[in-house]
């Protein structure tokens, strides 16, 4: 029994929309990463100056 694309793949407009509402929430303050669902694990260093960055950037 086919699986419907759905459950695989996000359809281009909502990725779109959840961007722009993303873009709206964060006022433009967004840092695009490598990583999986395991990144704060493989990459902690990486990760903590994501965050550090993010946090000392709430102000601007």
């Amino acid at each position: 029994m086919p699986t419907p694309d759905l459950f695989f793949r996000t359809p281009t407009v909502l990725i779109q929309v959840g961007m722009a509402l993303t873009q709206r929430f964060t006022k433009g303050r967004i840092m695009p990463l490598d990583r999986s669902h395991l990144f704060p694990m493989e990459r902690p260093l990486v990760a903590a100056a994501a965050i550090e960055t993010a946090l000392l950037n709430l102000d601007t």
